[in-house]
Formats: structure tokens, C-alpha cells, sequence
């Protein structure tokens, strides 16, 4: 499989999965929430594709601040929304990055990548994970659920300190499988106290930061696994 259509399998995979899973229940002005994508443009024309996301996922998220002028806002459906959002465009983000990395490495429109550095892909998997738990320390604990939390640390922190790559696809499968709990982008915290919180603006742009670079782990490791896999995409934890 070409590293150009990887991109494009795995971003449809991605928005069917935010579309199936993260989104739902969510409604912006009594629509519910839904990122259209052009399966056939997709593949076709992956940069017009993209920029057609990127503008859907702004006007989303214009729409969802207006609701804010509503004295009945309710701010933890707001902040949800807004947290979901910010992660879709930050796993584009991640693939457009990766995908132009890819082709500087000369690997973009090349069926065999028998030359691919292993290195790489352990140094970007190690990178992510370790930004990650990064983050995670700046969020205050009273926003945190200490027992998911401590899994999740305890599992970045292997992924973000071992450089054998067959330990780290054991270890990015563990973390892909849990699929319902690791990719559920904000389920580890409690929007009651978020929002009850005085200084919640600022906890808010923490969590939202926390939870855009989770998606950026989560598609690092899909798509650079996959690229050593014999080259052949097996659909993991953002399969829908």
C-alpha cells in the first residue's frame, strides 16, 4: 500500500470514528453533530479534502461558541463539544505532518519503503507519548480520575522510554484495544467540576491541549505501525 493512500484510509477511519463515538449525543443548535467527508475526493484529491475539513470543523466550533451567548448555556455540553473538535483538527493535523515528513523522507509515492528507518518511527512514537505526560502534569488533579489517570501515565510512560519497536507495537496495541476508554476524548475528566470551577476558561485550554495531543499519539502510532506492517493498513482502535 502506498504511504498516500495510508493517509487517506486513515483518516477516514479517523472521521468515522469521531463521527460514530465521540460525537454522539452531541448537538450544535439542535443538529447533530457530524463531520461530512468526500469518501471519493478523499482518495482523489487528499489536500482539497482536508481544507474542506478543516473549514467544517471552524464554522462547528463558531457555531458552538455563539451558543455561549445563551444565559442557558450548557457549559458542559460546551465544553465537550469544544474539546471534541479541537481533537479532530488536531488528528488531521497530526497526518498532514506525518504525511509531509513522508514525503520529504522520499516515501510518498513509493509502493516499498524497504529502506524505512525503524529509528524514526520509534523516535516519533517516543516523542508523542512523552509530550503527552507532559501535559497531563499541568492539569490540576481535583480534574482528574486518579485510577484511569495513573493506567494511562503508567502506559505512556513505557511507550515514551522503550526503543524496540516489537515492544512498542505491543505496547500501542495495548493502548489501541482499549478502544471505548483510551479514545472516548474526554472521558478522564469530570465536566461538573470543570465547570463549577472558577478559573475554568483556563483549566479548559489545559484539557483541550491534553486531549488534542492524545489524538495526535493515538494517529502517530496508527499510521507509523502500520507503515512497517508489511505495508498492509490494519485498521485498529479508530476503526469505527
Amino acid at each position: 500500500m502506498k504511504i498516500r493512500h495510508l493517509i487517506s484510509t486513515t483518516l477516514e477511519e479517523f472521521i468515522g470514528y469521531l463521527n460514530n463515538e465521540c460525537f454522539k449525543g452531541l448537538t450544535i443548535k439542535n443538529n447533530d453533530l457530524k463531520i461530512e467527508l468526500n469518501i471519493s475526493n478523499l482518495y482523489s484529491n487528499t489536500n482539497q479534502e482536508i481544507d474542506a475539513l478543516y473549514k467544517q470543523i471552524n464554522y462547528l466550533r463558531q457555531e458552538n461558541q455563539e451558543s455561549l451567548n445563551n444565559k442557558s448555556c450548557d457549559l458542559s455540553k460546551f465544553a465537550r463539544t469544544e474539546m471534541n473538535l479541537i481533537s479532530a483538527s488536531s488528528g488531521i493535523d497530526k497526518l498532514v505532518d506525518i504525511s509531509e515528513e513522508f514525503e520529504d523522507l522520499g516515501f510518498w509515492n513509493s509502493d516499498s519503503i524497504s529502506n524505512y528507518n525503524e529509528k524514526f518511527v520509534i523516535k516519533k512514537i517516543n516523542s508523542s507519548a512523552q509530550s503527552l505526560k507532559k501535559d497531563f502534569k499541568k492539569i490540576s488533579d481535583i480534574l482528574k480520575n486518579a485510577s484511569i489517570f495513573i493506567e494511562l501515565d503508567n502506559l505512556l510512560n513505557k511507550i515514551a522510554t522503550t526503543e524496540n519497536l516489537e515492544t512498542i507495537l505491543k505496547l500501542s496495541s495495548e493502548l489501541l484495544l482499549k478502544q471505548n476508554r483510551v479514545l472516548e476524548l474526554d472521558y478522564f475528566f469530570d465536566y461538573n467540576k470543570l465547570t463549577d470551577e472558577y478559573n475554568w476558561i483556563h483549566d479548559f485550554v489545559k484539557i483541550s491541549h491534553v486531549n488534542a495531543e492524545f489524538v495526535s499519539l493515538v494517529i502517530t502510532i496508527e499510521v507509523l505501525t502500520n507503515s512497517m506492517k508489511d505495508k498492509i493498513y490494519v485498521p485498529t482502535a479508530i476503526k469505527a
